[in-house]
């Protein structure tokens, strides 16, 4: 890719940076070691922080989220079946609980390869990766400047992909730049399995509504599709109805690739991440009021025993889905 459209993409993500960084140091220091080899080296490409905690800069109001992006899964150490199962259906979830300034941290990693992250924020068909390295994050680890330059690139390139996928479909109109990224988030969203409320992409974007126009503005540019600037604030999509018609079929194709693709995720949490139960358990809780119990039969057989739970679970999703099943 010629240099001057990686500057481009480097501006569309923006700076990568967050405010509460030293406070995740002693969550980022257990994850280095974690996958550090015996001689010393590290397979850790980079850390990505993202998800509530992030947007609220408050590492201490529930889990935090990471992205850790490495050479290969064999380099991180995670064993045979794990890597495999990490090339056949990414990512690798793992929890980490440690001792911080304040009392004690906790966090949810996804572990990707780099070349997962490259290909996942252009040519991957699931919207899980562009879908959210699309939205701000935090770069708050990596290894040289080169990887720096590497997943600072994705990024851009994630919100690129993102109105590629999603504008066709939304079809010709005219909507503020924020707005034209909220019902691109709301169509990533709708492609996986997510006990957060339907109006989600709404609330992300309520609390950095100049980050998500900027970031539009910027990625203009080098979106497939035509986009004018009405001169009062509203940007118009000139999209053919067919182009329209076609995106709209793929984009149902991908909601049941998606959710297909996320009900095996969990299935696979169940035998490679530990304590994958409770944090669902804690996830559902606070989105939904609903916690469930769980016991240490489910903790043990959970594909035997849990379904009862997923199903009461499923429930309290659908409940807290219908007032607003719609973003207009």
């Amino acid at each position: 890719m010629a240099a001057h459209n990686l500057d481009r993409l480097k501006a569309i993500a923006g700076d990568c940076h967050a405010p509460d960084q030293a406070q995740l140091r002693p969550l980022i220091d257990s994850i280095l070691a974690r996958h550090e080899w015996a001689s010393g080296n590290s397979p850790v490409v980079g850390i990505v922080y993202y998800g509530s905690c992030f947007r609220h800069s408050d590492p201490t109001n529930g889990l935090v989220d990471f992205y850790v992006v490495v050479d290969s899964f064999r380099a991180a150490g995670i064993g045979r079946a794990a890597s495999i199962a990490g090339l056949l259906l990414p990512p690798n979830v793992y929890y980490l609980t440690v001792d911080g300034p304040n009392g004690p941290l906790s966090c949810k990693y996804a572990l990707i390869t780099a070349l997962q992250l490259k290909q996942g924020v252009s040519t991957w068909f699931s919207s899980n990766i562009w879908g959210r390295f699309a939205q701000p994050l935090a770069i708050v680890h990596a290894r040289d400047a080169e990887a720096w330059n590497q997943i600072h690139t994705a990024c851009g390139q994630a919100v690129v992909t993102l109105l590629n996928r999603a504008l066709p479909a939304l079809g010709t109109g005219r909507a503020t730049p924020e707005r034209w990224f909220e019902r691109a988030l709301a169509l990533s969203f709708s492609s996986e399995i997510r006990v957060e409320p339907s109006h989600r992409p709404r609330e992300f974007i309520g609390t950095r509504a100049d980050e998500y126009a900027r970031r539009f503005q910027a990625a203009r540019s080098l979106v497939s599709y035509q986009i004018i600037d009405n001169g009062d604030g509203e940007m118009i999509a000139e999209i053919s109805q067919i182009k329209t018609c076609m995106s709209r079929l793929s984009w149902l194709v991908r909601v049941v690739h998606g959710r297909i693709v996320s009900g095996l995720r969990l299935v696979k949490s169940c035998f490679t991440s530990e304590g994958a139960i409770d944090y669902g358990a804690w996830k559902l809780a606070r989105h939904t009021g609903y916690y469930p119990q769980i016991n240490e039969r489910v903790r043990r057989h959970p594909l035997i025993f849990g379904w009862p739970i997923f199903w009461q679970a499923l429930r309290a999703v659908r409940r807290q889905k219908q007032p607003r099943d719609r973003v207009d």
